[in-house]
C-alpha cells in the first residue's frame, strides 16, 4: 500500500486529497471504496491513459502528459479510445490556466537537487 495524492482545481481553489492505494497488475485501486485506475496503451511516450473504474462500470478516462499540450494526432487517440470504451468526448484542461502548486511534506527529506 502507498500514499496517492490527488489534486483538484475547482473554482479557482487547489484541493488535496490523500488515499491509501493498492498497486496490482495494470493498475491499482482504492483502500476505501471500490475504484480501480487501469493503465491503458497509448502511442504517446510521455503519456498515460487510464481509466477509472467504480463497481466495475468504467466512470472517467484520463490522458496524462507531462506536457502541458499533446499533439493533435495523440489528442485523436485518445479521442478513439474514449468512443471505444463508450465514454463521452474529453474534456481538456486549457494550457493556459496555472497548475496547483505541488503540496509538500515538512517533515519529508528534500530530494536530489533542492535545498534543505
Amino acid at each position: 500500500e502507498i500514499t496517492f495524492t490527488r489534486v483538484l482545481h475547482q473554482d479557482d481553489s487547489c484541493q488535496y486529497m490523500q488515499a491509501n492505494i493498492t498497486l496490482g497488475g495494470s493498475g491499482f485501486s482504492f483502500s476505501h471504496n471500490n475504484v480501480t485506475m487501469t493503465f491503458l496503451h497509448t502511442s504517446c511516450l510521455d503519456c498515460v491513459a487510464a481509466s477509472l473504474n467504480k463497481d466495475g462500470k468504467t466512470e472517467r478516462f484520463y490522458l496524462f502528459s507531462r506536457r502541458r499540450e499533446v499533439e493533435a494526432r495523440e489528442a485523436e487517440e485518445f479521442k478513439a479510445q474514449a468512443e471505444c470504451l463508450s465514454m463521452p468526448a474529453p474534456v481538456v484542461m486549457d494550457p493556459t490556466k496555472e497548475l496547483c502548486p505541488e503540496q509538500v511534506s515538512r517533515d519529508s527529506a528534500p530530494t536530489a537537487g533542492q535545498d534543505a
